[in-house]
């Protein structure tokens, strides 16, 4: 499932992919934020966050009971909306270089 947001001009201002899958462990029904993408003149203006609640809003509506998401640990203003919109996070992946 995708969402577009775009201004006035039909410009493209941001996007959001939604894939439907089985929840990891509880096996219930569930969403995975795949995507989301806004244009860098529109960041800051409530695109990213207008995308993720139609996101949720139409995976509500076809059946899913969560919503799961990755964002990098360093993405701090990204976690700081995620947050802000009730996620929480679940699980830290460590990577070393060899």
């Amino acid at each position: 499932m995708a969402h577009v947001a775009v201004d006035a001009n039909n410009a493209v201002l941001g996007l959001s992919l939604v894939r439907f899958r089985e929840e990891m462990l509880s096996h219930e029904p569930s969403a995975h934020l795949e995507v989301l993408a806004v244009a860098r003149e529109a960041e800051g203006k409530g695109i990213g966050r207008a995308l993720i609640v139609a996101a949720e809003n139409a995976a509500q509506e076809r059946g899913a009971l969560t919503m799961t998401l990755h964002v990098f640990a360093n993405n701090t203003r990204a976690r700081y909306v995620y947050e802000k919109l009730g996620y929480s996070g679940e699980i830290i992946r460590y990577i070393k270089d060899l």
